[in-house]
């Protein structure tokens, strides 16, 4: 008997653990290109203060295009920074914005507070950066479903919101 319960608070614990490990890793900040770091990093930071990160990723971009345009650094980079401010800071901004306030609060029976302001951030997100897409030879409709494939538990609730534009 005891042994049987030594065992199953092991595997719960080990559960635990790796459940934690897991979230610990989405929510870590990506790495790019020693060019593209920095600026990724403040656009994460704001991100994480449930603030979006539409300007800050406007830096990101705006580097990424314009090395591209210019003919300089390594293109890979360019589109892994991109992509990594448009879909994984976005997708961290729209998880932390839910998590904060009375966001996931339900008001009877329309969607959770929050999920107006997220839809809005949205579309403005994916409207202003991308347009930029095409520079990068990427479907932006791709990188949209990225996002909201993403979303954690609290910010899903948002999803038949923003997923009717």
């Amino acid at each position: 008997m005891m042994k049987a319960i030594i065992s199953a608070l092991v595997v719960s614990l080990s559960v635990i653990i790796l459940a934690g490990c897991s979230e610990a890793a989405s929510s870590q900040v990506p790495k790019v290109g020693k060019t593209y770091q920095e600026k990724l990093d403040k656009a994460w930071d704001t991100a994480g203060k449930g603030e979006a990160p539409v300007f800050a990723c406007a830096t990101v971009v705006g580097t990424a295009v314009g090395m591209q345009s210019a003919g300089m650094g390594n293109k890979s980079e360019a589109v892994q920074a991109y992509e990594a401010c448009y879909v994984d800071v976005f997708v961290h901004y729209a998880n932390t914005f839910m998590k904060t306030g009375d966001h996931a609060k339900l008001d009877g029976s329309g969607p959770p507070r929050g999920c107006i302001e997220l839809f809005k951030s949205y579309i403005v997100h994916t409207n202003s950066l991308g347009n930029f897409a095409k520079d990068f030879e990427i479907d932006p409709q791709a990188l949209k479903k990225k996002i909201l494939a993403n979303f954690d538990e609290k910010a899903s609730l948002c999803l038949p919101l923003i997923s009717s534009m």
